[in-house]
C-alpha cells in the first residue's frame, strides 16, 4: 500500500500561499478558520487545506470523526504539524502520520512511552524517533484507547539514516496487529508514517 506525502514550511506558506489558500475554503470552513484564537493555529489549519486541496487536488472538504480523526471519502488522510512544519499524507488504506522536532527533550517523558519490550538504553535520537513513531501508530489505530507504553511495541533500527523503515506491533484486546513504519528526517524533524503491515 503506497502513500503520498506533502510537507510545507509555515514561513513559506505565509509568504507565498496564504492569500490563495483562503480562496479554497468553503463558507463554513471560513467560519471555522476565524474561530481559532491563535494566529499560529489558523496558519496550521489553513496550510493543511492548502496541501490537501491545492497540492493533492482533493475536491471534497475535510471532515472529522467523533474522535478527531480527519476523514475523506476518496482516500485516507492523516495530518500533523509543529510550529514550523505541516505534513499531510494520503493513501488508499489506513495510515497515521506524526512530525516532531528532533531536538525536543523526550527523555524527561520517556517513562510514559518506552515499554519494557521496546529497545532499552536508547539515545536521544532514538527516543525522538520512538515517540514520533508511536504517535503515528496511535493515529493509525484511530480509536484513541491505546497506551503508548502498554499497547505499542516497535522494533527500532540500531543505525538511523535520513530515511528508513521498521516494524512493530499493536497489542490490544488480546490480539496482535502488525504495523510498518516509515521515517524521514527533514529540516531537523522526524516524520513518521504508520500503516498496517500487509499479511
Amino acid at each position: 500500500m503506497d502513500f503520498r506525502l506533502k510537507i510545507l514550511d509555515l514561513r513559506t506558506f505565509q509568504q507565498r500561499h496564504f492569500s490563495q489558500s483562503l480562496k479554497l475554503l468553503s463558507p463554513w470552513e471560513k467560519i471555522k478558520y476565524q474561530s481559532f484564537g491563535s494566529e499560529k493555529r489558523r496558519q496550521q489549519w489553513l496550510a493543511v487545506r492548502f496541501l490537501a486541496y491545492k497540492k493533492f487536488g482533493i475536491t471534497q472538504k475535510i471532515q472529522y470523526s467523533s474522535t478527531g480523526q480527519p476523514l475523506l471519502d476518496c482516500c485516507k488522510i492523516s495530518i500533523s504539524h509543529t510550529d514550523q512544519l505541516v505534513a499531510v499524507a494520503i493513501s488508499t488504506g489506513a495510515l497515521g502520520i506524526d512530525i516532531e522536532r528532533i531536538n525536543r527533550n523526550f527523555r524527561r517523558i520517556s517513562v510514559k512511552f518506552v515499554s519494557p519490550n521496546d529497545p532499552q538504553n536508547l539515545s536521544d535520537l532514538h527516543l525522538a524517533l520512538l515517540w514520533t513513531a508511536k504517535e503515528a501508530v496511535y493515529k493509525l489505530w484511530a480509536e484513541r484507547e491505546l497506551s503508548f507504553k502498554q499497547n505499542i511495541v516497535l522494533n527500532l533500527p540500531e543505525k538511523l539514516n535520513s530515511f528508513g523503515h521498521f516494524t512493530g506491533q499493536i497489542f490490544k484486546n488480546g490480539r496482535n496487529f502488525p504495523v510498518a513504519v516509515s521515517y524521514y528526517v527533514f529540516n531537523q524533524h522526524f516524520i513518521t508514517i504508520a500503516r498496517y503491515e500487509s499479511t
